[in-house]
Order: C-alpha cells, then structure tokens, then sequence
C-alpha cells in the first residue's frame, strides 16, 4: 500500500479517490511492475480456522455466483436499494508500459450489474452513457453519483453522471465548478469540496437533484489551504484542511484545522485545531476516523517543537482525539490481507471499518482491532473493489497472476456487541 500523499497540487493524480479501494500502486504491484509486498496465503481450511477464531468471526468467506459481467478490474461499485452495484472498470489485458498504458486502457467499460445478497442473485443493469470506474463516487439519498475527470486534457474535462437503481436510468449531468474536487453526502445532498487553495481558491458547491444544478456554498472560515476534505456527522457538514506550509507564511504547527457547516448549508463557524496530522477522513458510527498513519511511530514531532498524532480518531462533539491502536494496520500478512495484499482503501462496515489490506475491522469508540479471515486462495487478489454494508462484505474481480478476475466473494460480520 502507498501510504505516501503526494505533492499536494497532484494529490488526486497521484493516488486513487478514497472512495474506492484502488491505488495506481497497489495496480502497479498487481500487473507486475514492482516487488510483491504482499504474502501468499497457505491451506485456506487452516487460515480461514485461525483467523475467525482470532477475530471472534462466525463463519467463512462465500463464494458468489457467476455474474453476467466479463472479469475486470478498476470497477466503480457501491451499495444502494438493498444491493451491491459493480459499475464499468477495464477488462483490457494487463501492461508493462506502466504508467501510459494503464491510463490509456484504465475505465474502458460501460456496462454493470447488481448482486443482491439475500437472493445471491446477480442482474445486468443499464449502460452508462460513457466509461466509469474506480472514480470519485457518493451515494446520496440511495442515488449513485460519479464524477470522472479526463486527465488527458488541458482542462481538464469533468463528466458527472448519476444513476438511480429505481428507473435502472442514467443521467449526465453538469459538473461541478471545481474539477479537482471530493464528492461527499451531506445528508440526502451531494457537495463536491475542493481540494485544495494552492492555485485559487476553491469552490466548494451543492447539487440541487431538483434542478439538475451546482450552487456555490459559502466561503470557509479556515483560510488558504490544502488537502481541503468533509465529511457528514449526521447534523453537520465538518471540514479538515491543513493550512500551506511555512513558505507560503502561514506559521504555528502543520495540524489538521477544523470548520463546520450548519445542516443547511448556510453558517460556518470555526473550531479549534486539531493535535494531529492526518488526511482521508470517514465517519464512521459516532466517530471520525483519519485512518492512516504515514510513519511507524504514532507521534510525530513537527518543526515546531510540538507532539502531533499521525492519524487518529476524533469525537466530533469536542474534538477529542485518540491515537489509532499500535495493532492497526501493522502486519498486510494477517487476515484477509494474506489473499488482499497491496489492496489499498477502506469500507465502513456498519460502525467499524475494514481495511482490506491487512484484514482488519476497526471499532473506533473502543479503541478495538479484529482480525478478517482470508478469503480461500491460495493466490494473492490484486485491485478488487470491495463494496460493505451494515454486515457485509463484499470482494469482487481484481487481478491474480496478470490474468483479469470475474469473481467474488462475500462475509458476513456479525456485530461487535
């Protein structure tokens, strides 16, 4: 897994979108193209024993039925009206010419299916006007939405689209003002939220589904910033930014700074700063989870002589924060990561989290970390998309060997109490 931010001007080239499970490293490992980090897993009947024993998990990974979708990689997916959805992704064969070839041949499918759990059914959808992939994506008011940027162009071009499971229709759409931009929900509402302040200042704006049109929302009260992200609270649109570096003459220690915008989405006001470093937050139950740590030690001391977490977990009603358990994402060879490896992202499983790579779900309230068992293979499953609801998890197709994958599988987890 990279766990590296890039240079924050390309933060959205440089990595995958957090709402999807791919990373152009984890696809570079996968097609062969650096070393194998990863670890094989053995005797699937005596890893799967091991690992639900150690993580308290009742039962295995289930292998779902054949699909009507070709084997692929890169899919868009996510659940809404009691399914999961798989969305476009590439079936091309896998290059070495990395990283031209992979963009050329990246997101080359259109067509998508539905796969309801309960029935184990799966059912061909609608086209979409265009190819979709692993992208910048929400769910808002059980509509999906992706925004997908051409990073071919000058532009460079936006193309939004929106797919309601209801009709099996999809519609294009206006894009947003920015095109460097997160989608995030903010209750039944889609915001797209800049990333960054470096070249401008971002336009943070709301799509109105009633009108088909994207409103500017007010300017934040943080200042100029960068890896500008949100998330929903349930009552709250909090924003976490981090201001630009000294050079720029901004002075005061390099931590997350925190905004919040009123459930209208009218009145801003300013909380205090954050004891942390940390990007790609996810609400998660009642808590907030900046869930990756960028050095092995959890503190880090800054240029200014402070004590500052890398990641954390913070209670959005005092802004407390919490230093994630040394266990948590320490070993890719455990759990689920033994057949997941170099498979970065997360998924929120009700209110835990689950990080594919190293098998993990993680219940932010206690502090507690459960191991996931493998998924039986004996081959290492590279850029699958992995899709959960409220206690489910759901993997399907990826890479193993160079070859594209047209399978999947699902776990139920039962609840933490």
């Amino acid at each position: 897994m990279a766990n590296q931010t890039p240079a924050p001007s390309h933060r959205l080239r440089g990595r995958a979108l957090v709402s999807t499970v791919i990373a152009f490293a984890g696809v570079a490992t996968a097609l062969g193209l650096s070393a194998c980090t990863g670890i094989t897993t053995g005797s699937s009947s005596v890893t799967d024993t091991r690992a639900a024993a150690a993580a308290g998990v009742e039962g295995e990974w289930s292998p779902v039925p054949d699909s009507p979708l070709s084997a692929r990689r890169e899919t868009a997916g996510a659940w809404l009206d009691g399914a999961f959805f798989i969305f476009g992704g590439t079936d091309s064969e896998t290059c070495v010419d990395y990283p031209q070839c992979y963009m050329e041949q990246a997101q080359s499918l259109t067509d998508g299916a539905r796969f309801d759990p309960q029935s184990q059914e799966w059912t061909a959808i609608a086209d979409a006007p265009g190819p979709v992939g692993d992208w910048n994506t929400v769910v808002a008011d059980d509509v999906f939405y992706i925004l997908a940027v051409d990073w071919s162009t000058e532009g460079p071009d936006s193309s939004f689209l929106r797919y309601n499971p209801v009709d099996d229709q999809w519609t294009e759409l206006p894009a947003p003002p920015t095109p460097y931009a997160w989608l995030r929900n903010a209750g039944d509402r889609v915001v797209a939220i800049g990333t960054s302040d470096e070249e401008g200042r971002a336009t943070d704006s709301v799509f109105d589904p009633a009108t088909d049109t994207w409103s500017a929302l007010p300017a934040d009260p943080v200042g100029s910033s960068f890896d500008r992200e949100a998330v929903w609270t349930g009552d709250r649109l909090m924003l976490f930014a981090n201001p630009r570096y000294p050079d720029f003459g901004v002075e005061g220690p390099y931590s997350v700074r925190v905004a919040a915008l009123d459930g209208t989405l009218r009145d801003w006001s300013i909380l205090p700063d954050t004891e942390m470093i940390g990007d790609y937050p996810v609400t998660v139950g009642e808590r907030v989870v900046f869930p990756y740590r960028w050095e092995e030690a959890n503190g880090v001391v800054d240029e200014w002589g402070g004590q500052l977490l890398h990641g954390g977990i913070l209670d959005p009603t005092d802004l407390t924060v919490t230093p994630l358990p040394d266990e948590w994402m320490a070993d890719p060879s455990g759990g689920s990561g033994g057949t997941l490896a170099n498979t970065p992202g997360i998924a929120v499983v009700g209110d835990r989290l689950y990080t594919p790579e190293f098998g993990q779900l993680l219940e932010p309230v206690t502090g507690t970390v459960a191991d996931i068992p493998r998924i039986p293979s004996d081959e290492q499953l590279y850029a699958p998309t992995v899709l959960a609801n409220d206690d489910t998890i759901f993997v399907w197709g990826g890479v193993t060997n160079g070859v594209n994958v047209g399978s999947g599988h699902v776990l139920r987890v039962p609840s933490a109490d």
